[in-house]
């Protein structure tokens, strides 16, 4: 099962997000979180470059501070393949 990639709660975290938005927009928001912290100084400059809300981004963003993006991935495909 994907949560044992993640934490229960974060994987209950991603599943809840996973009912508001679809995979292409959550995935889309873990590719520009990747990308982003790697040369950003400041989350502002970035967190409204999705189509997710403020609180959400900022759950994934927690979520790859803690994880890494391959494991996120595939909870996410995991959570989508049901």
């Amino acid at each position: 099962m994907a949560y044992k990639l993640l934490e229960k709660n974060h994987y209950l975290w991603l599943l809840n997000i996973s009912k508001y938005h679809d995979y292409d927009e959550i995935h889309q928001a873990l590719k520009i979180i990747r990308e982003k912290k790697k040369i950003v100084d400041d989350k502002e400059k970035w967190v409204n470059q999705t189509t997710l809300s403020r609180n959400r981004y900022w759950i994934l963003s927690t979520l790859m501070d803690k994880y890494n993006y391959n494991d996120l991935l595939n909870s996410l495909n995991q959570i989508f393949s049901r």
